[in-house]
């Protein structure tokens, strides 16, 4: 059985959930027939699998959680991000069920997808590794922020800058009841690490005179949650509807 075969499998065998298994597959098919790497963009994956941007991020993050994928993130020589390279990779108990697998130590092949230029950023083989250990209070800002992409370079931000956590907290408390990281969403929220390093939680939000109280802020994460429901139920039937036509076991 062959490594890329052997991580189709192990996606197929898993309790992953049905969207991300979805996520997977249209990754998958912009692999190499050797299960090398690529980097289609979150537009890109979320027109060919039919779900939303949102619901992509949240889920290419669940299976990198789950140990099936790795992500490096890049970046473009002005500093701004591109569409992050995947490659996928066997969580340490379908290793030992499977007898190893050498899957992690695949390179990176190129992708045709006009929406990423490959001479942008250097490719790399090596998964970045994350710092070991966090400065007070990343785990709190980590649960809490809505746009959870790039975790080791979060924790490496958050390592070196070493900021206040309550302020931090605060100010994040006041973005994620503002417009412009509900609209559409949540599609304009900043990747965690370009929002630390930018110090975001000490950033004027337009149209603020005052901070909002604890019962605004309760209502807008009401109303997310709320949304984050009608938006799962509305991609669980476009998965399910997805996965007959593409005969998929889930």
């Amino acid at each position: 059985m062959t490594a890329f075969f052997s991580w189709q499998h192990a996606i197929r065998s898993s309790k992953l959930e049905s969207t991300t298994k979805l996520v997977c597959y249209t990754i998958w098919s912009h692999m190499a027939s050797d299960g090398t790497g690529c980097f289609p963009s979150y537009a890109l994956i979320a027109e060919e699998s039919g779900l939303g941007r949102s619901t992509v991020i949240l889920h290419v993050q669940k299976a990198a959680d789950a140990g099936f994928l790795l992500i490096d993130n890049r970046e473009r020589e002005n500093g701004s991000a591109t569409s992050n390279m995947y490659r996928p990779a066997m969580p340490e108990v379908v290793q030992q069920l499977d007898g190893g697998s050498p899957i992690a130590g695949l390179g990176v092949v190129q992708h045709l997808d006009p929406h990423n230029n490959p001479s942008l950023t250097p490719q790399i083989k090596n998964t970045p590794i994350a710092p070991k250990g966090a400065a007070p209070g990343f785990d709190d800002f980590w649960s809490v922020y809505p746009n959870k992409v790039g975790k080791p370079k979060a924790l490496a931000v958050w390592n070196r800058m070493k900021p206040d956590a309550s302020a931090v907290m605060a100010g994040l408390r006041r973005w994620k009841a503002s417009d412009q990281w509900l609209k559409d969403g949540g599609r304009f929220i900043p990747h965690p690490t370009t929002w630390l390093n930018r110090e975001g939680w000490n950033d004027t939000i337009a149209g603020e005179t005052t901070a909002p109280s604890p019962d605004e802020v309760k209502a807008a994460e009401e109303r997310i949650a709320a949304a984050k429901r009608r938006n799962d139920e509305r991609d669980r039937k476009m998965v399910e509807e997805r996965c007959r036509q593409l005969g998929v076991l889930t």
